[in-house]
């Protein structure tokens, strides 16, 4: 049988009988010895395997993203499991609601993976006749699958006095539970939204119907339109503070129409537009009809003032070619081109289907979602998401617990301040956009970006606006963001990502263009579970590329 040595060496050699053999090569190439070897073989087949994985991640999409989704939501859904069934439960570093075998029984997870028995004196007690050999592998230390399997069997022999005595649910109860609390929180949301959507709507179809409360008096007709008087601190807008022109609707498609029109006069940008002409008055035609012998003749009249039409000179760019053009009985006289804005007369079927089958991907997506986190919460033990004892696993779950719950209480008091902002600044519809500043706030550094900008159309665009709440708009949410972005959330994370941000902002791209807006959200737990393994692994690619990564090589 043959051997490594004769496969690299020859047959009956070795690298000792090959050291004074001149193998080199035309280009002063030397041949590499058997660790070399090896460790190109492992570097190749590194290389192969991570291009294989980055293939896997385009192809397996359907899969990957729903269910990788279903983690990061049973990582938000857990700590409200938590509270309804692990014992004892800590909160800000104090154990509450302790049970008889956390009281008497403390055990204490180590980094081997293993829980430890403590106990106040330093021994194990017994409490109410209750023994260590009460607990399947109870002694000096377990492992995390006896850990909670001893859990399970205390909770199942002692579900009723467990619940009265520390108020601690069965799992299936809790899974129930967290749920409905889930349900119930997505419900609020839902009513802010509807709530703040229909208060616009009747404000914008009371300012078309001059009934809006900015109007005070009698109403009067200026330049063919009604409208009344402003209250105090109400700028009179243009041409009217009443009416559709008032509209905060019409005000952005009037200034996205006049944004196209700059494009195509001003810059010579070419958009294609369908031309709309006026009508031809045909009723103004005289047809005679005469008649010779068998042969019948029709005579028209007032040919001309049928294809006479208005002309709207604000359209007419070159007025000498109009001129020229008059006499020709050119159709075009007088068309313009269709405003791309505002102006829709209703979708087609085929625009309503692809709109209706967009909506029905974003459902499927949550459904899947959804139901992929409730299996896991239902095989879900106590007090962790990750089943297992291995070290990297349960660092992996503590850093994306950390950063999840972190994370999520930052975005929550961001998203609190902006929507007060713009509430106190009068802004229409606030608390939808302090619930995106919220959900925006997932996507690391573009989207807090994002949220500061979406509220700027209306916030310029509502003359009911004073100055200064115009102002305070504008810059409150910005500064809020750039605070919490760049001050608060470097303070608070600290140490427990340690990436740097040129590789935060490449892993947000690679990830938002794979997987979309579900890739720009698990970006950041992704890369720091990928810098854990890393750092686990003994070998110089590995270690470059966590060198790549990570910012602090003092840290893990």
């Amino acid at each position: 049988m043959a051997t490594m040595d004769d496969i690299l060496y020859g047959k009956g050699m070795t690298a000792v009988d090959r050291l004074d053999d001149d193998l080199g090569g035309g280009g002063g190439t030397k041949p590499m010895n058997p660790s070399e070897v090896m460790v190109t073989i492992q570097t190749s087949s590194l290389v192969v395997a991570i291009i294989v994985a980055c293939a896997a991640t385009i192809y397996l999409q359907f899969v990957l993203v729903p269910l990788i989704m279903a983690y990061f939501v049973t990582f938000l859904m857990a700590p409200i499991q938590d509270i309804f069934e692990k014992r004892p439960y800590v909160c800000s570093g104090k154990e509450l609601c302790v049970t008889k075998m956390a009281d008497v029984q403390r055990w204490e997870l180590k980094e081997d993976g293993r829980y430890y028995l403590l106990a106040d004196n330093g021994e194990a007690g017994v409490h109410e006749g209750m023994t260590q050999e009460n607990f399947k592998g109870a002694g000096t230390s377990i492992s995390e699958e006896q850990h909670n399997q001893n859990q399970d069997r205390f909770a199942a022999e002692n579900p009723i006095a467990d619940f009265l005595a520390t108020g601690k649910l069965p799992h299936i109860v809790a899974c129930i539970c967290t749920l409905a609390v889930c349900i119930a929180g997505l419900a609020g949301v839902g009513s802010i939204i509807g709530g703040s959507l229909g208060a616009f709507g009747a404000n914008e179809l009371a300012k078309e119907a001059c009934t809006c409360d900015v109007c005070e008096g009698t109403m009067k007709i200026v330049n063919g339109k009604e409208v009344g008087t402003p209250k105090k601190g109400i700028k009179l807008g243009s041409p009217g503070f009443c009416g559709r022109e008032s509209t905060l609707n019409y005000k952005l498609m009037t200034s996205l129409n006049n944004l196209i029109d700059t494009l195509e006069i001003d810059y010579g940008m070419k958009i294609v537009r369908q031309l709309v002409c006026p009508p031809l008055h045909t009723e103004k035609l005289q047809v005679t009809m005469s008649t010779t012998g068998d042969d019948v003749s029709f005579k028209i009249e007032k040919i001309a003032e049928v294809m006479k039409r208005p002309i709207d000179w604000t359209r007419v760019t070159d007025p000498d070619k109009y001129n020229n053009m008059t006499g020709t009985g050119n159709l075009t006289v007088g068309c313009k081109a269709k405003e791309l804005f505002g102006s829709s007369e209703g979708s087609t079927f085929a625009e309503l289907t692809a709109q209706i089958a967009a909506v029905g991907v974003v459902i499927n997506d949550i459904v899947l979602i959804l139901m992929l986190a409730i299996y896991i919460l239902l095989e879900r033990p106590e007090g962790r998401t990750i089943q297992g004892d291995h070290l990297v696993a349960m660092r992996i779950e503590d850093m994306i617990k950390n950063y999840i719950s972190l994370k999520t209480a930052l975005s929550a008091g961001t998203g609190v301040v902006c929507g007060g902002i713009l509430i106190a600044c009068g802004i229409p519809m606030a608390p939808i956009f302090g619930l995106l500043a919220f959900l925006l706030n997932y996507i690391p550094m573009v989207g807090s970006l994002i949220s500061s900008v979406l509220p700027l159309p209306i916030v310029f665009l509502d003359d009911s606006l004073s100055e200064t709440a115009m102002i305070m708009a504008f810059v409150g949410p910005i500064a809020v963001q750039l605070y919490v972005g760049n001050a608060l959330e470097p303070a608070v994370f600290g140490a427990s990502l340690n990436l740097t941000a040129m590789s935060i902002l490449l892993g947000l791209t690679f990830f938002a263009a794979v997987w979309g807006m579900y890739g720009a959200v698990l970006s950041v737990p992704i890369l720091a579970a990928v810098k854990i393994n890393l750092h686990h692994i003994d070998h110089p690619l590995a270690s470059a590329m966590l060198k790549m990564i990570r910012e602090d090589a003092s840290f893990p």
